[in-house]
């Protein structure tokens, strides 16, 4: 009988260090298994630190575009024909930024309407209207735009002003077409496409300018000789990969 029991106490006994191993070589296991989990995090995070960002994959060849195909730096600006903000960008950083950049083959840019201030979306439609008819004179009637710009509160962006500004600036394009795209809304899905583009960029207003698929900074965008500066370091980076 004493056999009996210290047979039963021994297999208990043994029963209970198997338990213990087996746990123990869980243990182990579970923590290896955590290890090599961790050290992949690490390797795929050091991986995908390394791996050059992708900027957002604008089309460029179906915006408004000034400059060489071939440039390195591809810049679209996001704007709002009765935006103030965009007046400045358009008459004080883009002369200068055309003149040192894009006139030299550095830079391409490319317009893309964004509207945000009520009563624009005329106007939008007209620079549409002018681009589709002859692509060579839509920056000259941008510029025409942006110098003949209003109070923003203001209903001044209707189809007879903005066909008397292509009429006045001698664009080179039908007036009558011109006034009836705007008049029809002619081009209003393809506006309205590009202010779903605007969207999916987050940009939270205009002017907005991206350089190779990535915003800038608004207060770099609006100081010309930090913009240079952004620009030409761009350059350089790239010019030595």
């Amino acid at each position: 009988m004493e056999k009996t029991v210290s047979a039963h106490k021994d297999k208990r006994k043994n029963e209970r260090l198997a338990e213990v191993a087996r746990k123990k070589k869980m243990r182990s296991i579970m923590l290896i298994v955590v290890a090599i989990i961790a050290v992949a995090v690490i390797v795929l995070a050091i991986i995908q630190a390394n791996q050059p960002k992708k900027g957002f994959p604008f089309d460029y060849e179906s915006q408004p575009t000034i400059g060489q195909a071939n440039a390195p730096l591809k810049l679209v600006e996001f704007g709002d024909f009765k935006c103030p903000i965009c007046k400045d960008f358009s008459t004080k950083v883009y002369p200068q930024l055309k003149k040192d950049f894009i006139d030299t083959g550095k830079a391409q840019m490319s317009f893309i309407d964004f509207q945000i201030i009520p009563g624009s979306m005329p106007a939008a439609i007209a620079a549409k209207s002018i681009f589709h008819q002859n692509k060579d004179a839509f920056w000259t009637y941008y510029d025409a735009l942006y110098e003949a710009q209003q109070d923003e509160h203001t209903d001044w962006a209707t189809s007879e002003f903005l066909t008397n500004l292509a009429k006045t600036k001698n664009i080179p394009v039908d007036y009558d077409l011109l006034k009836k795209d705007i008049d029809d809304n002619v081009y209003l899905k393809e506006v309205q496409e590009e202010y779903r583009t605007a969207q999916k960029t987050k940009i939270g207003g205009t002017p907005a300018l991206f350089m190779n698929g990535f915003e800038i900074p608004l207060n770099t965008v609006m100081n010309y000789e930090q913009l240079k500066v952004i620009l030409d370091k761009e350059l350089l980076k790239l010019n030595a990969e």
